[in-house]
């Protein structure tokens, strides 16, 4: 009921505040295991993307917004956990590779970061094309443009679910793991015309 709440409080502020616009919704997979990705633009990005989703997505989320109790509380109910930043955190690829065997749909932003205008030039980490190989899930491009901020307009554009074509006999080094997860960031600057 509460999770409901939110999303009509985020869908009124988003056609009066800031006006955000959702295009090809219909690209996003009813039901199964769906590893989305996106551009990080700002802190509202995960509320852009989820508000008019009848799916809930789980977020991995810096542990940094963890730190106060009561944000923690709030994350953990919207469905984000923890991720340890530049570490190699693997509780959190587990609890994600779990998520995605449960068939569940799983946010993460690539580049690890927000953007903050430098688009293609920020480079993804590796953790996109790991976790869409190991758990076998569809990855569904979200691109989000234009102006953040008051009274500003913005795009969350849904592209077309796709497999990694991966090799199950072949070990992924770092190096191609990386290749892969920016091939996958550029297929979402493409969606934006960058």
């Amino acid at each position: 009921m509460l999770f409901r709440c939110l999303k009509l409080i985020a869908g009124i502020l988003f056609n009066s505040i800031i006006r955000v616009k959702v295009i090809n919704k219909e690209n996003v997979p009813e039901n199964g295991a769906v590893l989305l990705v996106s551009n990080h633009e700002s802190f509202l990005d995960v509320f852009f993307i989820g508000f008019k989703l009848k799916r809930k997505v789980l977020w991995m989320a810096k542990e940094e917004l963890f730190h106060v109790k009561l944000f923690a509380a709030l994350f953990t109910y919207l469905g984000a956990f923890p991720i340890k930043r530049g570490t190699g955190d693997t509780t959190a690829f587990r609890t994600t590779i779990d998520l995605l065997k449960r068939g569940e749909i799983v946010g993460i932003f690539p580049q690890g970061t927000r953007t903050r205008g430098k688009g293609r030039e920020l480079k993804a980490k590796l953790g996109a094309a790991k976790f869409a190989i190991d758990s076998k899930a569809e990855i569904l491009p979200v691109a989000i443009s234009g102006k953040i901020k008051l009274f500003g307009k913005v795009t969350i554009n849904f592209g077309k679910p796709f497999h990694i074509d991966s090799d199950d006999n072949h070990h992924y080094t770092r190096e191609e793991l990386t290749v892969m997860s920016n091939e996958i960031m550029n297929r979402i600057y493409d969606m934006i015309g960058e």
